[in-house]
């Protein structure tokens, strides 16, 4: 389904379009794939992708970014002094944010 095609767009929505995107790209031989804490749930979903997917992503390498916290809340709009995403570049969420990403990534 395309995205342009929906006035809701749910998280299992976008999770099933993740999902579709990613057979896609493995099937014409992509083999890495890039998230970050800050793209809403991108980790999630790629984890829940290569769960249910198998052997078909064998050799896929997954990348994560750490800094910057999601804040949108899955909103596309933002008010105004808002911003979708908050820089953070400490050690400590350098810390907090790999501990998060080995826990929702394998």
């Amino acid at each position: 389904a395309d995205l342009r095609d929906r006035d809701e767009r749910t998280r299992e929505f976008m999770r099933e379009n993740a999902h579709h995107v990613l057979d896609e790209a493995v099937r014409l031989g992509l083999r890495y794939v890039d998230c970050a804490r800050s793209y809403g749930d991108a980790e999630s979903f790629v984890a829940s992708w290569l769960a249910q997917s198998g052997a078909a992503t064998s050799g896929v390498v997954v990348g994560s970014k750490w800094g910057y916290e999601y804040t949108a809340n899955w909103r596309v709009e933002v008010g105004a002094g808002e911003a979708h995403e908050v820089k953070y570049h400490t050690a400590a969420q350098l810390a907090k944010q790999l501990a998060e990403s080995r826990e929702n990534l394998p």
